[in-house]
């Protein structure tokens, strides 16, 4: 394959890894499948026409546009320096920025490419420079506006429906999102701006947040708040439109980037491939060589890191107050919201508001986190202890990862002991359903240390719990 080609290869199926660079350095990361449905669509004799690079995006932009998913991967791996530039550009001209950050919500604004190309003529203008062109101005008016703004500024500015998109990225879940925008929803409602002397917008006062409590109370079927909890709810809407966004490798690779590692994984760094074509050889058109770096770690050295975080974890959770183990094993576990998970240990005598259990979660979470700090320090590597880098921000997604079966395993297995014998040539009746539901309760109460019965106060959250793991075991 001549030079040309192989370059056009690499530019329509190689994607920035921004969350492992730094100081502006360019990560080249491979999707194998992307390389080889460029390599056939070469190959095939209607498109031996298609010479030039813009013609290769002018066609892949078509076939996105019908909705084909390939199509549209092969479009994002070709803008992704357009993304790249656009960060940094961004980044130099406002120093508050950060351009990891800055890059990662240009892509977020690429993976809408039917709206972001809607008004495209290729008469007109390049796919790159009409790309690039759309996604500076909306990058400017999406990120710098919640970079920039203040608190009560950033929530004036917001719309439902970025709202709702920051939050899902933000990890929310389903039963507290609808809360979440009610309370906003109040405050827009209530909320009268008021300034600071250089022309800030102030956050709510104590009266105000019980005001919108009322607005809030009026308005929900489901239950009832106060200003401290909205005050709260308020706190998380602009934590969630703050927090910087996803990296479109987990977007795109999600399910592969999640395997285990033993199980291989689709993205590839390009100088690990053992393919005749090495994206890597005589690619003298990008600014980096693709596969120069190697922070890949092997296999072996990717498995001794996880034993040695899981122990680290294990150890300190278990080291946590009775209190905060119980409310992580609920939340992670059960999956209960933060309502519930206050009805729950009312009934075991503490008495506790929703916003004290969200933010004892977190500072749980956070005790687990420092440990790993921690033993990352011991470990000879460069890191501070105020978690503001790129190290840490690494551990706090693995401990997030590690959380969810940690806390379920144990719920799991019980399940899946209990429910062998039960199984019938007619499937699983409601019967075993509540008898499922029911043991689950009384096991976790003896196991959890936690009052007979209390449980009850959340069945149906059980009862979701339980029918979820039997559609998964389906």
């Amino acid at each position: 394959m001549t030079k040309e080609p192989r370059d056009i290869v690499a530019k329509f199926s190689n994607f920035l890894n921004v969350s492992e660079s730094t100081n502006y350095r360019k990560i080249w990361v491979c999707s194998r499948r992307l390389k080889k449905s460029m390599i056939m669509e070469l190959a095939k004799e209607e498109n031996k026409s298609i010479t030039e690079v813009d013609d290769w995006a002018q066609y892949w932009l078509s076939r996105a546009l019908q909705q084909d998913p390939v199509a549209k991967e092969h479009l994002y791996a070709y803008l992704q320096e357009s993304c790249y530039y656009i960060a940094v550009q961004l980044a130099e001209k406002f120093p508050l920025l950060d351009w990891a950050n800055c890059f990662q919500e240009a892509e977020a604004i690429l993976l809408e490419s039917d709206s972001l190309f809607s008004r495209y003529d290729s008469t007109r203008s390049s796919v790159i420079t009409y790309a690039r062109m759309k996604i500076d101005s909306k990058v400017k008016e999406a990120l710098i506006s919640t970079g920039i703004r203040s608190d009560a500024g950033l929530l004036r500015w917001l719309t439902e429906k970025r709202l709702r998109k920051y939050l899902k990225n933000y990890g929310v879940k389903e039963q507290e999102l609808a809360d979440l925008i009610l309370a906003w929803q109040c405050f827009q409602e209530i909320y009268v701006p008021s300034y600071t002397s250089r022309k800030s917008l102030l956050m709510p006062t104590k009266e105000c947040y019980e005001e919108i409590a009322k607005r809030y109370n009026q308005k929900s079927t489901t239950k009832t708040s106060s200003g401290e909890n909205i005050a709260e709810q308020i706190a998380e809407c602009v934590r969630a439109a703050r927090k910087p966004k996803e990296n479109i490798l987990r977007i795109l690779f999600s399910d592969s980037l999640d395997k285990d590692p033993s199980k291989g994984n689709d993205l590839d760094k390009v100088n690990n491939s053992n393919e005749e074509d090495d994206l890597d050889e005589d690619n003298n058109t990008r600014e980096d060589k693709l596969g120069e770096e190697n922070d890949f770690e092997n296999l072996e050295e990717v498995k001794s890191q996880q034993i040695k975080i899981r122990d680290c974890l294990i150890s300190t959770f278990e080291a946590l107050p009775t209190e905060a183990k119980l409310m992580l094993r609920l939340y992670h576990g059960l999956n209960l919201t933060h309502t519930d998970i206050v009805q729950v240990l009312k009934l075991n005598g503490i008495s506790i508001s929703q916003s004290t259990v969200s933010r004892r979660i977190k500072d749980s979470k956070r005790a687990l986190l420092r440990e790993l700090v921690i033993g990352q320090i011991n470990q000879g590597k460069s890191l501070s202890l105020d978690m503001n880098n790129e190290i840490a921000d690494e551990l706090a997604k693995q401990l997030h990862i590690w959380l969810d079966p940690f806390c379920q395993d144990p719920i799991n297995d019980l399940l899946t002991l209990r429910i062998q014998p039960k199984i019938s040539s007619n499937g699983i009746s409601r019967e075993v359903l509540s008898f499922l539901k029911t043991d689950l309760k009384h096991y976790l109460e003896m196991k959890w240390q936690i009052k007979a019965n209390s449980l009850d106060a959340v069945d149906l959250a059980v009862g979701k719990y339980v029918e979820n793991w039997l559609s998964r075991k389906d």
